[in-house]
């Protein structure tokens, strides 16, 4: 060896460095040297739910060995999760591009250059038996030519419905066939005119949504991004138009001594205020009702509620449709009542009989032997409720009439069916 090495030095030397190209370049296991790994994911910057970049499945990813002594190229595809593998990598420096159609590629063959749409942090460089992790790619849309395809769901406020009956626009498309789910696909056609995209956050895209639907407004602008060949899917919630409702209330008995604005009239099965209190006279109306519309007759529950007052609901009542303002009702409210009870003694200390009188009602009732019970006196339960006044008349045990009386009492109801409300003795003169 050391006799070829003096008579063909120039020869020896040249097959010396092939040799080291190989184990550098060449076969894994080689001489010591070992193959590497590369890993990587890669990212669309459309995702089908937000402006967030998502992952994505079927981009071409293509390492290219800057050496061209010997040239090593491989191929694979990212998968469902945006993940992609190269094995048996041998050692050098590479390139790396990445293209799927509707994307701006990555050139693998130039590294930093025009069409190359995002930089990775370096071109990585293998080593012996290493793994390489390549920085996240975010592929960028290319939303210049072809069509792409939007999926709009509708969905009701209220309800969480689907809206079946809507027309929805994107762009030039259009479409009314919403099914019984409330979906409604659309083929958006891209032009070479819309609004370069290269960097743009999704919302801000050209392609605003119309949504037209018989009793529903859109209370917020819309935009979506179609990608050439991807499909873009938003879910959209209509707010119901909003109608009133007109009414009276009135008390089937003793109206003149409760104060109707006391009452309160409340929507109890829909969202909102819904809320209403009638003015002293009775008269309610109640807004922002959602309203009916030719697809959907909604059903309302209504409760009216005072503290007085027997507590009265009102089931099923169909709201108006949008462009109707009233719905025509009279409620009629009953008061809650209680036994009033008492004892009477005349002026010499005993036991007399007579009557019993609440004055504001006109309730009477007989007294025997120095006691009376009142049926059915209306509770003051109420804030800026006024008291009753109850007139005593006897005879005492001469024959001659006494009287007296007691004010400012103010039954209450415990809840029970059959309350009894005592009030302190009374002594007639």
């Amino acid at each position: 060896m050391k006799a070829v090495l003096l008579q063909y030095g120039p020869r020896i030397i040249a097959v010396s460095l092939l040799i080291s190209l190989g184990v550098l370049f060449g076969c894994g296991g080689s001489a010591g040297v070992q193959d590497g790994t590369v890993v990587g994911r890669v990212y669309s910057d459309a995702s089908s739910i937000s402006s967030n970049r998502s992952p994505i499945s079927g981009v071409t990813v293509v390492i290219r060995r800057q050496s061209y002594v010997p040239e090593v190229v491989r191929r694979t595809l990212s998968d469902a999760n945006g993940n992609y593998v190269f094995t048996d990598v041998p050692v050098g420096e590479y390139f790396i591009g990445f293209s799927k159609e509707g994307f701006l590629p990555i050139d693998v063959n130039s590294g930093g250059s025009p069409t190359r749409t995002n930089y990775v942090a370096q071109d990585f460089f293998m080593e012996s038996g290493q793994t390489v992790t390549v920085p996240d790619i975010t592929m960028e849309t290319n939303r210049q030519t072809g069509s792409g395809t939007v999926i709009i769901t509708v969905l009701d406020s209220i309800t969480g419905d689907p809206v079946t009956h809507a027309t929805v626009t994107v762009g030039t498309a259009v479409t009314s066939n919403g099914g019984n789910n409330g979906v409604y696909t659309l083929s958006v056609p891209i032009q070479p005119t819309d609004q370069d995209t290269s960097g743009t956050p999704l919302q801000d895209s050209s392609k605003r949504v119309s949504i037209q639907a018989d009793g529903y407004q859109l209370d917020d602008t819309v935009f979506v991004g179609p990608v050439a060949n991807e499909t873009i899917q938003r879910t959209v919630v209509l707010r119901p138009l909003e109608v009133t409702i007109d009414g009276l209330v009135r008390i089937d008995k003793w109206q003149a001594l409760f104060n109707l604005s006391n009452v309160e009239v409340k929507i109890t099965n829909t969202s909102g205020p819904s809320t209403a209190s009638p003015a002293p006279n009775g008269l309610f109306t109640i807004t922002a009702v959602p309203a009916s519309n030719s697809n959907l007759t909604r059903t309302l529950n209504i409760r009216f509620t005072h503290p007085d007052l027997q507590t009265v609901v009102l089931s099923n009542i169909v709201a108006p449709r949008a462009g109707d303002r009233t719905i025509a009702m009279t409620v009629s409210m009953t008061p809650i009542t209680v036994d009033v009870s008492g004892s009477v003694v005349d002026s010499g200390n005993l036991q007399a009989n007579g009557t019993a009188t609440v004055v504001e009602t006109g309730q009477q009732t007989s007294i025997v032997n120095g006691s009376y019970t009142i049926p059915g006196v209306p509770v003051r339960q109420a804030s800026g409720d006024t008291g009753f006044t109850i007139e005593i008349r006897v005879f005492n045990a001469l024959g001659g009439s006494e009287k007296g009386s007691i004010s400012s009492v103010k039954p209450q109801s415990d809840g029970s069916a059959s309350t009894i409300f005592f009030v302190p003795l009374v002594k007639t003169s």
